[in-house]
């Protein structure tokens, strides 16, 4: 079997794929994991697409969501705050980054969400007293921010030449065959 090279817009594409569907649909717990690091390659992928030097996840996090229409419902989670610098006394921006900070940190770090995040397996309600974050939803609002990120000009010329990924048909087996199908 011969070597193949896929760019990041084949890994990114990769992701949605019916074995995802079905873990969202039966595991949808330890799906939150995944997507969770699916959204950070996706910041990854915007960010870099953007020519944005700032490559730390919190920005990649809050930049994807604060950007992408597919991910707008997410916004009200996602918002700039003033604080009182206790140094300088000066005013400072913070941003609560709430998907990153209590979904994406503690599934990838701790297998557990943070704060008061509630995972469920279906329908989001995002209200500031609730805070649920539904798998399916989740899917389905990535899946349409993949599409598009693949459609803005800069984003798409920069995946499509991203070399992400070499599989080796000898040595990947198994693992190759949900990547390169």
């Amino acid at each position: 079997m011969c070597k193949e090279k896929l760019n990041l817009k084949k890994v990114g594409d990769s992701f949605f794929n019916q074995q995802l569907v079905s873990l969202v649909e039966n595991n949808p717990y330890l799906a939150f994991v995944l997507l969770s690091a699916i959204l950070e390659f996706m910041g990854h992928c915007y960010r870099k697409g953007q020519k944005t030097n700032d490559d730390t996840v919190r920005a990649v996090f809050f930049d994807l969501i604060n950007n992408v229409e597919a991910l707008k419902d997410y916004r009200q989670l996602n918002f700039k705050f003033k604080v009182k610098d206790r140094k300088s006394g000066q005013d400072i921006e913070k941003d609560n980054n709430y998907l990153y900070k209590y979904l994406r940190c503690g599934m990838l770090h701790e297998l557990l969400p943070q704060e008061d995040i509630v995972l469920c397996p279906d329908r989001n309600d995002l209200s500031n007293s609730k805070k649920i974050v539904g798998a399916k939803n989740l899917y389905e609002d990535m899946k349409k921010a993949w599409e598009e990120l693949k459609i803005s000009t800069d984003i798409s010329l920069y995946i499509e030449n991203a070399d992400a990924l070499t599989i080796d048909g000898d040595f990947s087996g198994s693992t190759s065959l949900s990547i390169s199908t």
